[in-house]
């Protein structure tokens, strides 16, 4: 009988084995690549391990979210043993909460007033209120909606009291709120108000309650504590205009075209008119009489403002080149917005930059919606790009351009010319971070020019299983490890984004 019972349990096992090993699933590509990047990166210096990790942890999000939550508490503790105390380990301890809160928002919470204190003097804002964006809005989802509202507002206001309420993120917040409990929505208004006199006096700070919060939220408080917040907004701006250096040059792209603003003051009260215009008549005649600038610039709309580019230089110091091109590469951001919707006018808003190079990436970024409309003038406008790379310098504007021309390529379906010119790409992106690199040791990776090209190549070229381009042999092959880590992140993203082919489509 012992043995017959025997053999009876040995064939099951058997059993259960077979069935065990045919359902096994084959190791998911894209996480083995994050896997394989994050064994490069353990005896990375401390700076290039916590850029990585931070780098990886968002990557899993997309990708295999059982690895986000132990990347980046990993992150959060690696931080704050073993990096310095200054912005930079602020940064990346809040990218880590950040991170986290995409699948455990209460553990992020948790954490949340474990971040670093703003560090003197002041950066251009305080990065915990940026993590808050995130934070509170996945709190929002888990907990229920208005269940979380404790926990958010007690969070808020230690932001408050210890450097800058998050106005972003409490705009949110406060919206979601009046869709359940309208005179709560208007309490926390209120109280989000009542913290910007007491800002310490970060840059960003009346850029963000105007933009971000008051033009959101308006509609929340009734027009006594409205006209009382957009008083304090005026009064913070005229200190602002004052007491600190900064310099700002603006661009609104208005319906006529592109409107020119000289400071931050007027662009915030041009923002603000329509505003005051609805509630006091008199009082927006009194501000265009002391900020002639802002009312000379056609007259915005409440409900749909104008989009604009804004350059800021904190402490005044960067050079008019300097904003220019900061405001082409803002003016290259609307035309990507654009392009979709409007080609034509995303056209004649490209060709209007200044700068040759950002120029050309603008064009690029259009002339696949374009096609739509006029195929062969798409067609001739793209190679007249390709002709001019032979006359540009081997640098990042060459680099740049090239990147744009493989996206445009391949939105267009031309695979062979897209596969023509990402070697060439991939060649001079490494020798330009192998020239600064050299050139700046101790330097930051990502700071290196080159870096955020070859990262959008090979992820953009990951994704096309059908190109016949291997980019996981070149990324192997990219040296130094610092730079073949973060590639090997960018390519198990292009992986994951892949269409999945349909049953008996080869892949």
């Amino acid at each position: 009988m012992r043995l017959v019972l025997g053999l009876s349990i040995f064939a099951i096992t058997v059993c259960y084995a077979a069935v065990q090993q045919d359902t096994i699933t084959p190791p998911d590509p894209a996480t083995e690549l994050l896997r394989e990047a994050y064994s490069i990166g353990m005896n990375f210096p401390p700076q290039e391990r916590a850029d990585l990790l931070m780098t990886l942890a968002y990557a899993a999000v997309g990708i295999n979210r059982e690895l986000v939550a132990p990347w980046s508490v990993e992150l959060f503790y690696f931080a704050d043993k073993n990096l310095p105390p200054d912005n930079n380990r602020a940064a990346i301890k809040k990218n880590a909460l950040t991170a986290l809160a995409q699948v455990d928002p209460n553990r992020a919470a948790d954490l949340f007033t474990q971040l670093d204190l703003p560090p003197r003097p002041l950066a251009s804002e305080d990065v915990r209120s940026f993590a808050a964006r995130t934070i509170f809005a996945k709190l929002w989802e888990a907990d229920g909606g208005i269940k979380s509202l404790e926990k958010i507002e007690r969070l808020a206001n230690w932001l408050g009291e210890t450097g800058q309420y998050p106005y972003s993120a409490m705009a949110g917040i406060i919206l979601k709120t009046a869709e359940k409990d309208q005179e709560k929505a208007a309490d926390l208004f209120a109280e989000a108000q009542g913290f910007l006199q007491r800002d310490p006096g970060f840059p960003v700070t009346n850029k963000q309650f105007v933009e971000d919060f008051l033009l959101r939220t308006w509609k929340i408080p009734d027009k006594g504590i409205l006209a009382s917040a957009i008083a304090s907004a005026l009064a913070s701006i005229e200190r602002a205009e004052k007491s600190n250096h900064t310099s700002a040059k603006v661009e609104i792209f208005a319906s006529q075209g592109k409107v020119a603003l000289h400071s931050e003051g007027d662009y915030l009260v041009y923002r603000l008119l329509p505003l005051v215009q609805a509630l006091d008549a008199k009082w927006a005649d009194q501000l265009r009489d002391k900020y002639k600038e802002a009312a000379s610039a056609p007259n915005d709309s409440l409900d749909s403002p104008s989009p604009a580019a804004v350059a800021v230089s904190p402490d005044g110091s960067a050079s008019d080149a300097a904003m220019r091109n900061a405001l082409d590469r803002g003016t290259v951001a609307r035309v990507s917005q654009l392009a979709a919707s409007d080609p034509k006018r995303a056209l004649q808003l490209a060709l209007s930059i200044s700068d040759p190079s950002e120029r050309s990436i603008a064009l690029a970024s259009v002339f696949p919606t374009y096609a739509k409309i006029d195929a062969a003038g798409s067609d001739t406008g793209l190679e007249a790009l390709s002709k001019q790379l032979d006359s540009m310098d081997s640098g990042i504007g060459k680099l740049q351009v090239m990147t744009a021309l493989i996206e445009a390529d391949f939105a267009l379906k031309k695979n062979k010319d897209a596969v023509a010119m990402i070697g060439r790409a991939f060649d001079l992106g490494s020798e330009l971070v192998a020239r600064d690199l050299e050139a700046n040791p101790g330097e930051m990776l990502y700071l290196a020019p080159g870096v955020d090209e070859l990262t959008r190549i090979t992820e953009d070229t990951a994704k096309r299983p059908s190109v016949k381009f291997d980019i996981l042999q070149k990324v192997r092959r990219a040296s130094p490890d610092l730079l073949r880590a973060r590639l090997l992140v960018a390519a198990a993203r292009g992986i994951a984004a892949a269409p999945k082919p349909v049953d008996g489509e080869p892949n």
